[in-house]
């Protein structure tokens, strides 16, 4: 081939047939974490599901992604986890206004109100954030979970927050509050906490709205330096199973 444009585009026809489509390379280098946390996540035996772990295994058929998995750990390392370590994601995160820049996002996956909830047996009369520290009140939360920080960003004091760690958070959450004598405040997903209260054996209606603090959409966060390229991919693919009925089956089969 003694033509040097002909060798030319023959080469570069040899590039584009055998390089990697979708820079399927760079999004296997992501690892996915997640938390116990219904009915978005949650393990039952060894086995992982949930609405965002069902969207997420979807997302990785629609991009042709083989060998992808999902691994639970507490929500605080992974929260520490995503920020500090490239190529990771951390799901389901309430994306806010004090999150936005810290993450690159892939969603939304549903809509989430987090609120004061309690036993409704023992439910306090809470107006104000200020009457937890007037009633000398305790707010259950899992540690560095949004519940979490809307009660710091609305000035509780931290003495009136009890923290629980590891991925039995909740568990041991219900346990105590359960087994109280005194008011206890959880600050937590409604859904998510009426969800686990039956997954314990209790009723879902067991359960009280306090008071409402936030209501926001969820997502798949992403450590801010993932490459353009791979959200766009990712967030591409979401979308299609959203156009495709397919994320609608998903929330209806946790939801209905």
């Amino acid at each position: 081939m003694k033509n040097p444009m002909k060798l030319f585009f023959f080469t570069l026809l040899l590039f584009l047939t055998f390089m990697p489509h979708g820079n399927s390379s760079e999004l296997k280098n992501l690892k996915f974490y997640t938390e116990v946390y219904p009915p978005f996540n949650f393990n039952e035996g060894e086995n992982l599901k949930g609405i965002s772990v069902d969207l997420i295994n979807e997302v990785f058929k629609e991009l042709k992604l083989t060998g992808m998995s999902v691994k639970l750990i507490p929500w605080a390392r992974g929260y520490l986890k995503v920020q500090k370590e490239k190529n990771t994601c951390l799901f389901t995160m309430a994306r806010t206004p004090e999150r936005e820049k810290m993450f690159k996002w892939v969603g939304p996956i549903a809509t989430n109100s987090f609120s004061l909830v309690a036993y409704k047996g023992r439910a306090p009369n809470i107006k104000e954030i200020s009457d937890i520290e007037k009633n000398n009140l305790s707010v259950a939360v899992v540690k560095d979970d949004i519940g979490e920080t809307l009660l710091l960003n609305k000035g509780l004091n931290k003495k009136n927050i009890e923290a629980f760690y590891g991925v039995n958070a909740m568990d041991k959450i219900i346990k105590k509050m359960m087994s109280s004598d005194k008011p206890m405040l959880w600050s937590f997903s409604e859904n998510g906490a009426k969800y686990q209260m039956k997954k314990k054996g209790f009723q879902g209606s067991d359960l009280v709205v306090v008071k409402n603090l936030l209501s926001t959409k969820t997502y798949y966060a992403f450590h801010k330096d993932t490459p353009d390229s791979s959200i766009a991919k990712l967030q591409g693919a979401l979308d299609k199973i959203k156009s495709s009925g397919k994320m609608q089956e998903i929330l209806d089969r946790y939801t209905k």
